[in-house]
């Protein structure tokens, strides 16, 4: 259960983020500067300008390297390949293959988009995830 309370309290506000200012916000408060972080990366300062300000998007090898190198918390990772995601107007690179492979959860997405499901529903519905996990299903 408490999973579900730091996913809800996550998804407030960041969800309207592009990634670019999802990037300057962790990267400011991880007090490190463009040009550091892009020398960590194997960019240059221009590259990192340029996401910030959403010119660009990474690559997911540079994303990954962006949440190993400001020590992002697994939510913030998620956070980010949503707001990547939403970028691009794809599937965040992380479930793009699971929803692919895995029947059931196509028809379970499809049915939610075609009945509106809406947020308290979408609450139930990893509310029931959670208890699986729980009890040793997956």
């Amino acid at each position: 259960m408490t999973l579900l309370v730091i996913r809800k309290e996550a998804l407030v506000g960041p969800q309207q983020n592009s990634f670019g200012a999802f990037l300057k916000d962790r990267r400011l408060a991880a007090g490190v500067t463009q040009r550091s972080l892009a020398v960590k990366l194997d960019v240059t300062r221009q590259h990192m300008s340029d996401l910030e300000a959403g010119k660009r998007l990474p690559s997911s090898e540079l994303a990954e390297g962006i949440a190993s190198e400001l020590h992002l918390s697994s939510v913030d990772r998620d956070l980010m390949r949503d707001a990547i995601a939403r970028d691009k107007e794809a599937v965040p690179t992380d479930l793009g293959g699971y929803i692919m492979d895995t029947d059931l959860a196509r028809v379970a997405l499809r049915r939610a988009r075609d009945t509106k499901l809406s947020a308290q529903g979408w609450e139930k519905v990893i509310e029931v995830i959670e208890s699986e996990a729980g009890d040793g299903g997956h």
